[in-house]
C-alpha cells in the first residue's frame, strides 16, 4: 500500500547541526515564496527569516533558483512519488496499451495533492507553493517546474489522450487546459471561490476528489466527436 504523504513528511530522524541549518533555510524560503512569490523574495530576506549567515546559504545553494528547486523537491517529492506509485499500480492492472478510464486517471493525478492539503500540517503551505508557482511566468520558476514535472505531466496527458480517442486534437487541447488549470487551482488557496459563493459556499469536504474527477471526466465526455 502506498505510504501517505502525511507519514512521509512526519518521519524526520535526528539531524546534525548542518542538516538542521539546511532545514531552516528550506522552511524559511518556502514560507516566503508562498507569501510573496519568487520575484518578491530576496536572498537576504530568506537569510533573515532563517536566522543564519548568508555564507551558510551560499555554501549550500548557488542561486535563488537553485534554492527554489531544492524547496520544491523537499516539499513536493513525496507527493510526486505517491502519484508515481499510484500510476504504476493502475498500469499494472490495466496494461499500458489497454483502454483507460479518464475518471480514474484524473483521480490519481489530483488525489495526492488534495489529500496532502487536508491531512498534513504542512499541506496548506505545500499546496500554495504548488498552485502559486504553477502560474508564475518567471523563467527561473518555469525552468524548475519543467525539470521536476514535465515528464510526469507528459505521461499523464498521453494516457488521458488515449482515454478520449474520439476527441479532436483541438478539443483535447482545451480539455487538457481545463484539467491543468483545475489541478493548479485546487492546490492553491480556495478562499476566492468561497468569497464569491457566500453565503452558499459549503466547505470542500466529503468526496471532493470524486466530484472534481466526475466534473472533468464529464466535460471530456461532452466533447466526444468534436
Amino acid at each position: 500500500m502506498t505510504a501517505t504523504v502525511e507519514k512521509t513528511l512526519a518521519e524526520k530522524p535526528d539531524k546534525s547541526r548542518s542538516a538542521e541549518t539546511t532545514d531552516r533555510i528550506l522552511e524559511a524560503a518556502a514560507r516566503l515564496f508562498a507569501e510573496h512569490g519568487y520575484n518578491g523574495v530576496s536572498i537576504r530576506m530568506i537569510v533573515r527569516e532563517a536566522g543564519i549567515h548568508i555564507s551558510s546559504l551560499y555554501h549550500r545553494y548557488t542561486s535563488k533558483a537553485d534554492l527554489l528547486e531544492a524547496v520544491f523537491r523537499w516539499y513536493l517529492e513525496p507527493m510526486r512519488r505517491e502519484r508515481e506509485a499510484l500510476f504504476a499500480e493502475y498500469l499494472a492492472r490495466t496494461g499500458d496499451g489497454g483502454a483507460h478510464d479518464p475518471k480514474k486517471l484524473l483521480a490519481i493525478m489530483f488525489g495526492p495533492a488534495m489529500r496532502l492539503s487536508q491531512t498534513s500540517d504542512t499541506g496548506p503551505l505545500v499546496s500554495r507553493l504548488a498552485g502559486f508557482f504553477g502560474t508564475d511566468p518567471s523563467p527561473d520558476v518555469q525552468s524548475v517546474i519543467a525539470r521536476i514535472y514535465n515528464e510526469e505531466m507528459k505521461s499523464f496527458m498521453e494516457l488521458l489522450r488515449r482515454s478520449a480517442p474520439s476527441l479532436s486534437d483541438a478539443a483535447f487541447f482545451w480539455a487538457a487546459c481545463a484539467v491543468y488549470g483545475t489541478l493548479i487551482y485546487v492546490q492553491s488557496d480556495l478562499h476566492r471561490v468561497r468569497d464569491v459563493l457566500q453565503p452558499h459556499s459549503a466547505a470542500p469536504d466529503g468526496d471532493a476528489l470524486g466530484l472534481v474527477a466526475d466534473f472533468l471526466a464529464g466535460g471530456m465526455k461532452a466533447l466526444d466527436g468534436k
